[in-house]
């Protein structure tokens, strides 16, 4: 089995994409196959810093005298890399959102031989596999919530900045992607919530705020459509949007339901998953 190199930022608790690529070189780490870590700081790639890790998982850096990795392995870049800088024989990518929507226009530039990993099937038209990642901290709940002390509401802005124009909602909190600054912090807040506008609906931080016994309403759906979100791995996240003011708690309540029993489901297959993408990137590189 080819040695795997895996560019991606810091780990972080706050994005879900970058933890899932620290997650894949774990794991196949611990499935007894060879995986690297290399920093990607701002678009540039130095392989000089190690990346900060998460202290619980197996994700070494990439040695010097592991150079050859890059020769002879695969490369894996997240789609906001453009091209490939490192000049790898073997490049696969991670496709976390649509391409060029995190580069203001710019495409991955993606070669003709390239293995294309889709977080989900509504971002790639034709990848060479999807490998939805679905972790939720187990903070993410409804224990001990109570509707009479919902006296919040909250606004999300996230990625929508992207997308268009954004703003904070008058009488509402503001949660950013870095505060709360813990999960835990943020999941408490969540708790005494009500409504969590967003502006961002491809976000983690949407069914995270559902889990916790809020009701999402999406202030935008650029550069999705709402049958996009609908049809991705989760199915329906249970919300309100301006085409869908009216709020009915037997219906939300299901689709809650669903929602957990979805995550469940795909939690319990990431390791499976993961080997069938081993299996078709190492075949698709010719071993």
């Amino acid at each position: 089995m080819r040695p795997i190199v895996i560019v991606a930022p810091d780990y972080t608790h706050s994005s879900n994409g970058i933890r899932a690529l620290h997650d894949l070189c774990h794991q196949i780490n611990m499935m007894g196959g060879t995986a690297r870590m290399l920093l990607l700081t701002e678009d540039a790639i130095k392989s000089c810093e190690p990346p900060q890790q998460n202290p619980d998982w197996n994700t070494p850096t990439l040695e010097e005298s592991e150079r050859h990795f890059l020769e002879d392995g695969i490369v894996i870049y997240p789609e906001v890399v453009k091209g490939n800088p490192l000049n790898a024989k073997r490049v696969a990518r991670w496709i976390g959102n649509k391409d060029g929507v995190l580069r203001e226009g710019e495409g991955m530039d993606a070669g003709p031989n390239d293995f294309l990993i889709a977080h989900s099937r509504v971002l790639c038209k034709n990848p060479n596999y999807v490998l939805f990642y679905s972790y939720v901290n187990p903070c993410f709940n409804d224990d001990e919530s109570d509707p009479e002390k919902r006296v919040l509401n909250a606004t999300y802005i996230g990625k929508g900045y992207l997308y268009g124009q954004v703003g904070i909602l008058k009488k509402t909190l503001w949660i950013d992607r870095k505060w709360p600054c813990t999960q835990e912090q943020l999941a408490f807040l969540l708790k005494y919530v009500a409504c969590f506008y967003t502006w961002d609906c491809w976000s983690q931080t949407n069914v995270d705020a559902v889990l916790c016994g809020c009701v999402p309403f999406f202030l935008n759906y650029n550069p999705f459509t709402s049958e996009e979100i609908d049809s991705a791995e989760l199915g329906r996240i249970p919300r309100l949007d301006a085409d869908n003011k009216v709020f009915d708690l037997d219906v939300y309540t299901q689709q809650r339901a669903d929602l957990i029993k979805r995550i469940a489901e795909l939690q319990a297959s990431w390791d499976s998953r993961i080997k069938g993408m081993l299996d078709k990137l190492q075949a698709h590189f010719g071993e």
